[in-house]
């Protein structure tokens, strides 16, 4: 393998679960990166994003697996991740960096009487915050904030997100290998513009920070780029012909017990096929109507569900039939059926 490559992306047909122990990287709900249910392809469009150094752009509906791929990948290839999620007000810079104006304008005000605040305002680096692809390109230089010597220039350091675990903010992780996996989730969130101002870092692997003009390019091993889209916006084409395009789907009832299996245990397996199948079910139904369809996450709800309060999907009495019908209801489709004795719901 070459140095300068992470390991390639290429876990077996069977291998969907990682080691806990091996497992850092963790991400939304039940998004625990220890485990993806998945098929060659994706393994393909992973393997064709590491060699072609672009970002994988992953497309399909709430809840069919895009934003815990990233960090099933880390976990699986062993190296820091990060990850940044999207929303209206996301401005480009923000996952390269963020510069602390209005901190900087009170130490200018102050600078005057205290010799401290006047020797840290005239340094921008103070005031500059690395963000993921920062981190991802160049770690070394996002660790002082992109001064050369910082320790010297009364920078502080900044610690590398991904070195923090969180369930102990004082121990550092350590990794396999180098590189990174980077996750921006919901891009489509963002206003258009936002896309068009990720050109330069993600066709020419590199950008400026405009208050140092401290140069950040990507090094070697080039990180491993996952953004997500739920199509709600439509993307520039400039943007799109620099990613690699996956379309992912909603699990099968199948896989969808594999997940519950891994997720939950073996005990009470017996109801989460028939669980997977009713919420098949549910999603034909709700794709035909244009409406939401219930996620992987609300069948893992769900199967919580009928083991701690004895639901059953194919219930004997008319009681336990109508608390299954609940069930639907508040955690699967979460939107009641219309009464057809509504003379409001008659055509």
């Amino acid at each position: 393998m070459n140095p300068d490559q992470l390991p390639l992306f290429k876990p077996g047909a069977a291998h969907w679960r990682i080691k806990d122990k091996d497992a850092h990287a963790s991400f939304g709900e039940l998004g625990d990166g220890k485990v993806y249910v998945h098929d060659q392809k994706i393994v393909f469009a992973v393997q064709v994003a590491q060699k072609t150094g672009r970002p994988l752009l992953l497309q399909g509906p709430a809840g069919c697996g895009k934003s815990s791929l990233a960090p099933f990948v880390a976990n699986e290839l062993g190296c820091r991740f990060y990850s940044y999620t999207v929303n209206a007000r996301t401005q480009a810079r923000d996952l390269m960096w963020d510069f602390d104006a209005l901190g900087r304008l009170n130490d200018a005000n102050i600078a005057a009487s205290v010799d401290e605040a006047r020797v840290k305002v005239v340094n921008l680096h103070n005031y500059i915050t690395p963000g993921v692809l920062w981190w991802a390109f160049e770690p070394g230089s996002a660790a002082l904030r992109g001064a050369v010597g910082g320790k010297h220039l009364q920078v502080p350091l900044c610690r590398d997100p991904a070195t923090i675990d969180p369930k102990d903010p004082d121990k550092v992780i350590h990794y396999r290998q180098p590189g990174a996996v980077v996750l921006i989730d919901e891009i489509d969130k963002a206003d258009p513009d936002v896309p068009n101002n990720l050109l330069e870092a993600f066709g020419s692997r590199r950008f400026t920070v405009a208050e140092t003009g401290t140069r950040i390019e990507e090094q070697r091993p080039y990180p491993l780029i996952f953004i997500t889209t739920n199509k709600e916006r439509e993307l520039p084409n400039a943007f799109l012909r620099r990613c690699i395009m996956l379309e992912l789907h909603h699990k099968s009832a199948e896989d969808l017990e594999k997940i519950a299996k891994a997720q939950l245990g073996e005990e009470h397996s017996d109801s989460y096929l028939p669980v997977a199948r009713k919420v098949v079910e549910l999603r034909t139904q709700a794709h035909e109507r244009n409406l939401r369809e219930p996620s992987t996450a609300e069948y893992l709800d769900a199967l919580v569900a009928c083991r701690e309060l004895g639901v059953l999907p194919d219930g004997k009495t008319t009681a336990e039939r109508r608390r299954w019908q609940d069930l639907i209801e508040i955690g699967l489709r979460k939107l009641a059926e219309p009464d057809p004795s509504d003379p409001r719901n008659r055509r």
